[in-house]
């Protein structure tokens, strides 16, 4: 769980040039219940040759986030790959966001999905959360989500 005044900045996870994958800048949340409340993430990414979840990487289980923001997050495949999910990546993961906000999240890459958030499998719900200002570039697709 992570609560209160933690606060996550200018963290990257880098996988090798032209091979291999990076996931989540800030986190990688694999197989849990993860619960987070009134926590700041800021410019954090993932850059590698595919990179998911520039922020947070869920990887199953769930994530239930409150009164959180992600902004400035980036997924950054180079232009020569997949990006997938500035902010938030969902791998098989369910994810459940109440009044919190996701903005200025980019996923950058040849193919790019989810400026804000990207997922393959699992569900994404959102109760009063602001996605704003988040893009892909090239062919990409979903700004937003």
């Amino acid at each position: 769980m992570l609560s209160g005044t933690t606060s996550f900045f200018n963290n990257s996870a880098t996988g090798p040039t032209g091979s291999g994958s990076s996931r989540g800048g800030a986190a990688l949340l694999r197989n849990t219940i993860s619960t987070v409340s009134d926590a700041s993430f800021a410019t954090n990414s993932a850059v590698g040759a595919t990179a998911e979840g520039g922020t947070l990487f869920v990887d199953g289980g769930s994530l239930a986030m409150s009164g959180s923001t992600i902004t400035e997050g980036t997924a950054d495949a180079g232009g020569t790959s997949t990006a997938r999910g500035g902010a938030l990546f969902l791998s098989t993961a369910n994810a459940f966001l109440i009044a919190s906000s996701l903005s200025d999240n980019q996923a950058t890459g040849l193919d790019a999905h989810g400026g804000a958030v990207a997922t393959t499998g699992g569900s994404l719900s959102m109760i009063d959360t602001a996605v704003a200002d988040n893009s892909t570039s090239a062919d990409g697709r979903g700004g937003g989500a």
